[in-house]
């Protein structure tokens, strides 16, 4: 059996010019990749915060634009 799925039309984007998408992908980039080696390792330790701060940035990158972001825009972002 086939479940049905509730598709909603309703286009919530704002309007945002190229200039602040890129602002706001370079302030998530800043924000969520780590700094330093030990920053990194100790992420791939405790995946819990690394998620968090994914989430966060796709949080924000939805308030700011309001759609999701593409999976060419987190890889461009998160690497």
């Amino acid at each position: 059996m086939i479940n049905s799925i509730n598709m909603s039309t309703t286009n919530t984007c704002k309007t945002i010019s190229d200039d602040e998408l890129k602002y706001l992908k370079s302030k998530i980039e800043e924000q969520v990749n780590p700094k330093t080696i030990q920053e990194s390792m100790y992420l791939l330790k405790n995946p819990n915060i690394l998620i968090n701060r994914m989430q966060q940035g796709a949080d924000m990158f939805k308030e700011k634009t309001g759609r999701n972001m593409t999976y060419s825009e987190m890889r461009q972002m998160y690497g």
